[in-house]
């Protein structure tokens, strides 16, 4: 298959008139010779939000439902809490993901005293990442980073569990720790605790 993408990638390029998007969870599985420059020329990460965007997306979500435009100010208070408490409990939520949730506990975000919430476990896992890095030990560089962005997402919440951190441990052996990955971190999260990152690693 991929001699004839390749022509068909020439062939788009030639005409100067599309823009060719490859989308994937796994880039490291696509070939290589498909990512050279002049074929597929810019990648980029696209991660989940983190906790400040995930309260500015609930905001979103919840100003387009009219129970929650049309409510008291003194109860709107009390759902600004229960928006914080979304947000902290929703890391690696997508967007897809959080506007379902949302729309589901609309009323008990909005109304309730102390929401709990009926958080389920997002899509994503860092556990989905072990198996990633066990079988390429040999090109560990981009599941490292998207790996270490989403420890940061869930340690921003103080949401890894002991499995995660036991992952992490597990996961070090096949990671090498370089000045581009400390760059890629910054780079997503200007605020991202590097020093935490690497004691996880054990480094």
């Amino acid at each position: 298959m991929t001699p004839s993408m390749l022509v068909k990638i020439n062939d788009l390029r030639s005409s100067e008139r599309v823009i060719f998007i490859i989308n994937t969870n796994y880039e490291e599985r696509i070939d290589k010779a498909i990512k050279r420059p002049g074929r597929i020329d810019e990648q980029f990460l696209i991660l989940p939000p983190d906790e400040e965007v995930r309260i500015k997306l609930v905001h979103e979500i919840l100003d387009e439902l009219k129970e929650y435009k049309n409510i008291d100010p003194e109860i709107k208070i009390n759902a600004e809490l229960n928006i914080k408490v979304v947000a902290k409990k929703t890391a690696l939520y997508s967007y897809e993901e959080l506007k379902r949730m949302i729309k589901e506990e609309s009323t008990k975000i909005i109304t309730s005293d102390s929401y709990k919430g009926n958080i389920k476990e997002p899509m994503i896992s860092l556990k989905s990442y072990e198996v990633r890095f066990s079988k390429d030990s040999n090109y560990p560089q981009k599941p490292m980073i998207e790996f270490l962005l989403m420890i940061y997402l869930k340690n921003q919440v103080n949401a890894l569990t002991q499995d995660d951190k036991r992952l992490c441990r597990t996961i070090k052996k096949s990671i090498i720790e370089n000045n581009y990955m400390q760059e890629e971190i910054l780079k997503h999260y200007e605020t991202a605790d590097i020093g935490y990152i690497r004691s996880l690693l054990g480094n």
